[in-house]
């Protein structure tokens, strides 16, 4: 068998392969050495590797300089609404669908799929509550002078008042209440029916709701009798009377309306009236009570302030009799007299005493004889004086506090207002849905004369604020408001302002020297007091009457009250002047009146007048009208007790007369003008 012969090139392929590698190697480095650059990136840039370090060398010096720039270029900032981007965040969905694949509705216990706190599960929606208007309306008409410090202490009063002195006003004040059971029923109510998922409200949302603000509008009676348009009712000057202001706050959080309206419930809900002027440091007039308890309770409210004077002038004398009974202090035994006393002449015994004794009890004195038993002792005369006084006086004190008691419990508790240290509602208020809340409204832009009646709302802190994506889409504006406000009551009673003047026929006479003539008496309201004058009247004469008041220029009550004050000697008695009034109502025709014809009773009564007023219509008067009696009777009380102040006497207490309060409406037993 041949021998094969292996090739050359098999036999060297290793080695021609190791040298093709290297030469492409060689190549390779070959063509990096001579024709490409060697260059690295600095920054964005590339550059030689030879200038590597100049380039990054100059940028270091150009951030120096950037860093040591006091006023550098800043860049634009971008602008961010965070309350948008919360609200947003807020009122979106949670997930891109209604519910969570994993299906959140099965784990309610564990709140996935709630709002926080509310249990509003995805795709369901709470109503905006309709919250009904308080009730139990009464209205009720005062007349009052205002203390001229109120003028300066609150701007914008002196628009209501009259320019110049006495600042007398009329105004009306309006009660109401919120029935924390109906409001409660409103704010837990679900609507019925309809297609909606609806939840009731949460209860964190409306259980501490509080009173924002209180309105009130008004009508007044026309000619024809019929009500005209209602207007709103103006606030208090220099009352805090709503949270209006932080109410329109951008960004309110409704948690601080809260806390600010639970921290001014008196104010909202029950704002104080105005100091009434003073004359010798006591305020004129009968004080301010709540609607509900006037008529006989003005009466007793006045009755009560000077039953509780009289209660501490009583306690402070039944002490300083008290401390008369005390035994006097200790003192040192007199000394032995002399055994023959002194001279007779000097009060010693002697041949000058008659009294006995060694040393005493002559014709001219002798204290160191023995007592008579025949005379009294006058320390014990003295004792018993006293004892019978403290008897008096605690008598007296038991009689004043059992009055005080009943005054107290007819007028409810409720205690004047406007008495000199600040209101006297002082109760704590409970919480807005515990009981009954009583609120006040007050309306100083009346007209005397005229006839009103009122309703009332209120608005709460809004328990659906900031919460628009659980609400329908047509009920998502009442989340923008943090107010709340409830329907309007039903309408008050009518109540009529008091006029400017009423007037009594007293007398009237067909015949003698000077023909018919008629006697009027005319009362007046001025300085917390009605003031009377009279006056005679021919047919064409208009009525009219001078009255007296006191004579305070501008300043008003502060210059009478300081009359008595500062050390100075109380005056006996107040100035004053008189002042014409009028009624533009004239006197036509004074006749008799046949027997037959006057009725029943009318005996010599047979004598009457007619009189035509302001809008045209005949009036006619008989004197001594049975029907004027009462409230003749008050105006002659209240012209008293104003007589009484200018002469600075103490003003006495009267049985309260039935009846309700004054210008409660109808003709009111007299004429008004």
């Amino acid at each position: 068998m041949a021998v094969q012969r292996i090739h050359p090139l098999e036999k060297n392929a290793e080695k021609i392969l190791l040298g093709v590698t290297l030469v492409i190697l060689l190549g390779v480095l070959a063509w990096q050495i001579r024709f490409v650059n060697n260059r690295v990136t600095v920054g964005k840039e590339e550059v030689p590797v030879a200038r590597a370090y100049e380039v990054v060398a100059s940028r270091a010096e150009t951030l120096r300089a950037q860093v040591s720039d006091e006023s550098p270029e800043l860049p634009e900032a971008k602008p961010v609404d965070v309350r948008a981007a919360f609200v947003g965040g807020l009122e979106g969905a949670v997930s891109p669908s209604p519910s969570l694949a994993w299906g959140l509705r099965a784990l309610p216990e564990l709140g996935i799929g709630s709002v926080a706190g509310g249990g509003i599960k995805s795709g369901q929606f709470v109503p905006v509550p309709s919250v009904p208007g308080p009730g139990g309306l009464r209205a009720a008409a005062y007349l009052m002078t205002i203390s001229a410090a109120e003028i300066e202490q609150n701007p914008g009063l002196e628009r209501l008042l009259p320019a110049e002195g006495p600042h007398d006003k009329a105004l009306v004040s309006v009660e109401a209440h919120v029935d924390a059971e109906a409001l409660r029923a409103a704010l837990t109510a679900t609507p019925q029916g309809g297609e909606e998922d609806w939840q009731p409200l949460p209860q964190p949302w409306w259980e501490r709701s509080e009173v924002v603000r209180v309105s009130a509008e008004r009508q007044e009676r026309q000619a024809d009798g019929s009500w005209g348009a209602a207007a709103a009712v103006g606030e208090l000057p220099g009352r805090v009377t709503g949270l209006a202001e932080l109410a329109a706050t951008p960004e309110l959080d409704i948690g601080e309306l809260r806390q600010q309206a639970a921290g001014k419930r008196e104010e909202v809900l029950r704002p104080a009236l105005y100091q009434r002027a003073e004359l010798r440091g006591r305020q004129v007039g009968l004080p301010w009570v709540p609607p509900s308890d006037t008529g006989a309770g003005l009466e007793l409210a006045e009755e009560l302030r000077q039953l509780r004077r009289e209660r501490t002038a009583l306690d402070r004398r039944i002490k300083g009799l008290e401390a008369a009974l005390e035994p006097p202090p200790q003192q040192q035994p007199p000394r032995e007299p002399p055994p023959r006393g002194g001279r007779g002449r000097d009060g010693g015994g002697g041949r000058g005493g008659r009294g006995g004794g060694g040393g005493g009890g002559g014709d001219r004195g002798g204290e160191g004889g023995a007592p008579d038993p025949n005379r009294p002792d006058e320390r014990q005369l003295t004792l018993e004086r006293i004892r019978k006084d403290l008897t008096t006086n605690r008598e007296q004190l038991g009689r004043v506090d059992t009055r005080i008691g009943e005054i107290e419990a007819q007028l409810g508790g409720a205690a004047p207002l406007d008495a000199p240290d600040g209101p006297a509602t002082g109760a704590q208020f409970a919480p807005l849905l515990e009981g009954q809340t009583t609120m006040w409204v007050h309306d100083l832009s009346v007209e005397r004369g005229r006839e009103y009646r009122y309703r009332v709302r209120y608005a709460l802190t809004n328990p659906v604020y900031g919460r628009s994506g659980l609400l329908r889409q047509e009920d998502r504006q009442s989340a923008s408001e943090p107010e709340l406000w409830t329907a309007w009551s039903e309408w008050s009673e009518p109540v009529r302002v008091e006029p400017e003047v009423y007037y009594f026929l007293t007398q009237a006479s067909t015949g003698g020297p000077q023909g018919a003539v008629a006697s009027v008496e005319v009362y007046a309201f001025r300085w917390g007091y009605w003031r009377r004058g009279t006056a005679d009247l021919q047919p064409g004469d208009r009525v009219h009457g001078q009255i007296e008041f006191p004579d305070v220029a501008g300043e008003g009550a502060r210059d009478v009250a300081q009359q008595g004050a500062g050390g100075a000697a109380e005056p006996e008695r107040v100035r004053s002047k008189a002042e014409e009034v009028f009624r533009d109502t004239y006197l036509l025709l004074v006749t008799n009146v046949p027997s037959s014809a006057a009725g029943i009773g009318a005996g010599a009564d047979r004598v009457q007048a007619y009189f035509r007023d302001v809008d045209g219509k005949v009036l006619l008067e008989r004197a001594a009208g049975e029907s004027m009696r009462e409230l003749r009777t008050r105006l002659e009380n209240s012209h008293a007790d104003g007589q009484r102040d200018l002469r600075g006497e103490q003003r006495p207490r009267r049985p309260v007369p039935p009846g309700g309060p004054p210008g409660d409406g109808g003709r009111q037993g007299g004429r008004q003008g």
